[in-house]
């Protein structure tokens, strides 16, 4: 008979960095949960602003959060390893400074989900704070292909962005995040380690959790981290073997990211080739022979619009802007994409 494992105790793992405009949301849904949550380690990783203000606040009223200040920045993979180290529960919540838990019992539910279904983490089914985004927020989640609505109750993911997961604190031990990756592609290798290790990634739509719009509003940061993110996803194919790509296949919301990643190369070079045309063909008819893939793109981003809108009201205006910033987002992705191939393959070898 299969011996079940109990899971009685979590510790929620809340890695800060300037996060004040979402910071306590997160923080009081943490406050409010009951049983179960034991522990809070909040790792402040040098903020300049409020932040730190706001976890000794609660701090004050709340004896289960254990605040760490790190002098100077370490990076995202750092102060989560820091986190797990520092962790004493039997499974570990991962949860980023954006993010709202929805109940004050939803870590009692994520640990008796832990139990029902054995070597594996609980994902968390995210809801979209839209009423607090601004339009470039929403133009870059529609690019991304951010926004979405769990279709079963569980679905099984090949990858988590760790957002708001409840890990087996030993399963989290062995795999912990590369630091390689500082702010950017550690939970996409976590989750592939976690998955060699037999455990399988679920998401459960009933443990719902509020994604909220921190300070990444301006247009220029939110193209850097298309920047970062291109870079990011060919270390994560490198690092991986490709398993991460064909684990996606299995997976209707891993698989539907990851086409989306695929369509953006395809566009930027199909846009790449419609301007080389226009400065070396003088026959226009041939210049329109990539804008079909340019223009089924465009279609690709629209259509998630309509998707999300029959729960959620979207501007239009934001719809339009996802359209103009389409081509220099997809281009500025690739070529990260492929720079940072480059750089990988290089690192790999020396």
């Amino acid at each position: 008979m299969e011996r079940r494992e109990a899971f009685r105790t979590a510790t929620a793992i809340v890695p800060v960095f300037n996060g004040c405009e979402t910071l306590a949301q997160c923080l009081e849904s943490l406050h409010r949960q009951g049983e179960g949550l034991t522990e809070i380690i909040a790792i402040d990783d040098s903020s300049w602003d409020v932040s730190p203000k706001i976890l000794r606040e609660f701090a004050a009223k709340d004896s289960r959060f254990n605040l760490v200040r790190h002098d100077r920045n370490q990076g995202l993979s750092r102060t989560l390893n820091e986190g797990l180290a520092r962790a004493t529960g039997d499974a570990v919540l991962i949860i980023q400074q954006d993010c709202e838990l929805l109940g004050s019992d939803w870590v009692q539910r994520g640990l008796a989900f832990l139990g029902e279904h054995q070597t594996c983490s609980v994902s968390g089914s995210p809801e979209y704070s839209f009423r607090d985004m601004s339009h470039v927020d929403v133009a870059f989640g529609m690019l991304r292909d951010t926004f979405f609505k769990a279709e079963s109750n569980v679905e099984e993911l090949a990858f988590s962005e760790f957002k708001c997961d409840l890990v087996p604190r030993g399963a989290m031990l062995q795999v912990s995040f590369d630091t390689r990756f500082r702010i950017s592609g550690e939970d996409q290798i976590a989750s592939a380690n976690l998955r060699s290790l037999g455990h399988r990634i679920l998401r459960f739509r009933e443990l719902e959790y509020v994604q909220r719009s921190g300070n990444t509003s301006s247009v220029i940061r939110q193209l850097r981290k298309e920047m970062v993110y291109g870079k990011t996803e060919s270390g994560i194919l490198l690092t991986t073997s490709l398993r991460i790509a064909f684990e996606s296949s299995g997976s209707a919301t891993s698989r539907r990211r990851l086409v989306n990643r695929g369509s953006a190369v395809l566009s930027a070079s199909a846009f790449l080739a419609f301007l080389a045309l226009v400065l070396l063909s003088a026959n226009p008819l041939l210049w329109l022979l990539p804008l079909p893939i340019v223009m089924s793109r465009g279609v690709l981003v629209a259509s998630r619009r309509q998707r999300v809108h029959q729960s959620a009201r979207l501007p239009n205006a934001a719809l339009a802007q996802a359209l103009l910033i389409m081509p220099v987002a997809d281009l500025l992705y690739s070529a990260s994409f492929l720079s940072g191939f480059l750089a990988f393959a290089v690192a790999e070898r020396v």
